[in-house]
């Protein structure tokens, strides 16, 4: 075995261990907390209601927003839970079990984003580790919470977005503008980085190297993501300061 190939298949070999500790350090206290939480269950009956009608709920087919208690939730953790309810059923398993799969494969998806950055193995591998093996990232991860699935979704679209940047290649421009239209129905704060990747665009774009037709793409996705806002008016505010 060439040195190139044995220490390719370390990285792999860690690779593999920090995922597994990762999925270890998620379910070794999965019973905490020991009881689901309003937002939890919200998620988890959507699911479910999904599930077994294509409606929400209330009703709604296939809905980009949740009404839920009047929050107008993101979808896509519900979306993203159909199978783990179906396999495990309505329970605090299937409720959580999404971010089980999210938090085991963030550190992959860390490294491979690391590894655009900065082209250097080792610092791609400590990033991995420390993201798996972060206590504050598995406290979200044993609950039922639409945060860690928004920085699963802006990890990639950052990481598409590096390699768009890097290679000039489509097929990578085109994949970011897909994944930053799907993280801004993931959780509120994606807004933020929404604005963020547009202005980068536009800069880059200034540069040439940024193709016009990814642009509008990236345009598109915002706009339409802007539609749904005006649609449904979200009121988190309202609801986290009592008025309801």
């Amino acid at each position: 075995m060439s040195l190139k190939k044995f220490i390719k298949h370390k990285v792999g070999i860690i690779l593999v261990l920090i995922i597994s500790l990762s999925f270890v350090l998620n379910v070794i206290k999965q019973g905490t907390p020991p009881c689901v939480n309003a937002d939890e269950a919200a998620f988890a009956y959507n699911a479910y209601s999904l599930l077994k009608t294509g409606s929400d709920e209330y009703g709604a087919p296939f809905p980009v927003r949740l009404k839920s208690f009047g929050d107008y939730k993101m979808p896509l953790y519900s979306y993203g839970s159909i199978p783990f309810i179906f396999l495990f059923g309505l329970n605090e398993l299937g409720a959580r079990a999404f971010n089980t799969l999210l938090i085991t494969l963030l550190p992959l998806a860390i490294f491979f984003l690391t590894k655009e950055l900065f082209n250097k193995k080792s610092v791609s591998l400590l990033a991995a580790f420390l993201t798996g093996s972060s206590l504050a990232l598995h406290i979200v991860g044993r609950q039922a919470h639409e945060a860690l699935l928004s920085v699963f979704a802006i990890t990639l679209t950052s990481l598409f977005f590096v390699k768009y940047i890097k290679t000039g290649k489509y097929r990578f421009g085109l994949l970011f503008s897909i994944l930053l239209f799907i993280s801004l129905f993931t959780y509120q704060s994606a807004r933020i980085f929404g604005v963020t990747f547009f202005i980068l665009s536009l800069f880059y774009f200034a540069k040439k190297k940024f193709h016009r037709n990814i642009l509008f793409t990236v345009i598109l996705a915002l706009f339409i993501f802007l539609l749904t806002d005006l649609r449904f008016k979200p009121t988190r505010i309202e609801n986290l300061l009592f008025f309801r």
